[in-house]
């Protein structure tokens, strides 16, 4: 007679999470489904969850904002307009 184990484990996202790129500061709270970029000399933009689109995607109105491990992207009517990459 065989006997299986079955182990279940989470992954533990620490929320909110700051991610720190050339052109400016990301934070995004996947909990509450909220981003906030600044662009440094530009100023910021906070999403609430009410525009929250997918897990890392957030739309406001034309744009489309998009944060991975490595870099945000900013779509506007799905062309690439802002690009920064994660130090």
């Amino acid at each position: 007679m065989a006997t299986f184990s079955v182990v279940y484990a989470t992954l533990a996202v620490a929320s909110p999470i700051t991610y720190y790129g050339q052109k400016g500061e990301y934070t995004v709270d996947y909990e509450a489904g909220t981003y906030r970029g600044c662009v440094y000399g530009t100023g910021c933009i906070k999403l609430g969850p009410s525009r929250k689109a997918g897990i890392s995607t957030w739309k406001n109105g034309d744009y489309t904002y998009s944060i991975n491990d490595n870099t945000v992207e900013v779509y506007l009517k799905g062309k690439l307009i802002f690009k920064d990459t994660f130090n």
